[in-house]
């Protein structure tokens, strides 16, 4: 009888996690904590919240008991700020903080307004503010509403809503439903080329006239 074919070796693709998703624990350090078995909360006070690159502090968090189940949320209050990969950074009055299957995944903060800096691969800074800021880290998005502003470093957008993909390093504007309309300031920049050849080509400042000693 003929041989059997030889087995075929067979992979299974793994999904690559988005750069500000982490597979590391939650770790929480705080200058005291509060637990109430009643309400099943837990408060913390002066509270730091990390993951891998991801550090969340504020001056108050508070959560159900058990903060390191699979799915929870956390809400902070006071000078709370947010480091998220890549380079990105949030600062805001108050936040939300999502945790789905023990990852941080989202972060919706609100403020006064709320503040957004995101180091881009040109090598200049995107920068925003806006009443309140989703920074999606599965997706890889900084959504700014509320009068959101936000400059590429060069020129400046400015609508009801603004969406920034920090993977794609895209913004797109929009005024859904609101009739607002989307603003953008264009800041002209001659190519390299052109400013080196201007350069050195630019007429002398005139001469002073030469006038005897003691002439006023």
């Amino acid at each position: 009888s003929p041989s059997p074919p030889p087995a075929r070796s067979t992979r299974h693709a793994t999904a690559a996690l988005p750069p500000g998703l982490s597979t590391k624990s939650i770790t929480v350090n705080a200058a005291s904590v509060d637990v109430n078995y009643k309400a099943h909360t837990v408060v913390y006070r002066k509270v730091v919240i990390s993951q891998g690159n991801i550090i969340v502090r504020a001056d108050r968090a508070r959560t159900t008991m058990g903060q390191h189940q699979r799915h929870s949320q956390w809400t902070l209050k006071g000078n709370v700020h947010i480091q998220a990969p890549p380079h990105g950074t949030l600062s805001a009055t108050e936040a939300v903080v999502n945790v789905l299957g023990s990852r941080i995944t989202q972060a919706t903060v609100t403020g006064n307004p709320a503040q957004f800096k995101q180091q881009r691969k040109a090598g200049m800074a995107a920068q925003g503010h806006a009443a309140q800021i989703i920074y999606d880290l599965d997706e890889g998005t900084v959504q700014l509403s509320g009068n959101a502003w936000l400059s590429d470093g060069r020129n400046q957008m400015s609508a009801p809503v603004l969406t920034y993909d920090v993977l794609k390093d895209r913004i797109e504007g929009s005024s859904p439903g609101s009739g607002g309309r989307v603003h953008l300031t264009i800041t002209p920049q001659a190519p390299p080329s052109r400013r080196k050849a201007l350069k050195g080509k630019l007429p002398p400042p005139p001469a002073k006239p030469n006038r005897p000693p003691g002439t006023p």
